[in-house]
């Protein structure tokens, strides 16, 4: 028996509009950390550069907020995800959006759905079914 489950994908951002140059033309460090993880097609590193679908949403948003590009790091999803929960300022794109996570964060999507396929032998559905 296949399951299939729908889940939107959704870039999660906690930001708002600001300059990007102080009042003298100096950059001003974003007050914001962006975080995401290895996850192709929606967001990965290749040759040192941050590529995929979630990449480039993003990318998109600072351009048409009138913000330079910010520096993203890429951690394991476990530890991106409790910094998050943990830390003021931490964006983290893309992620799955959940009934349980709905009320935790700040969203903005969806940037894609796609549908998850659990896929087992007979003999381990027939454990999972006891």
């Amino acid at each position: 028996m296949f399951r299939a489950f729908a889940i939107p994908f959704v870039a999660l951002v906690f930001f708002a509009a600001q300059p990007s140059l102080g009042s003298e033309g100096v950059p001003v460090r974003s007050p914001h950390t962006f975080l995401t993880e290895q996850f192709k097609p929606y967001n990965y590193q290749e040759n040192g550069q941050a590529k995929g679908i979630a990449i480039e949403f993003l990318k998109l948003m600072w351009h048409q907020m009138g913000e330079r590009e910010h520096p993203i790091e890429f951690l394991p999803w476990s530890r991106a995800y409790e910094m998050t929960r943990t830390r003021s300022g931490v964006v983290l794109f893309a992620t799955i959006r959940t009934p349980e996570r709905e009320d935790l964060f700040k969203w903005v999507g969806p940037i894609a759905s796609t549908k998850t396929y659990l896929i087992a032998p007979k003999t381990v559905q027939s454990l999972c079914n006891q």
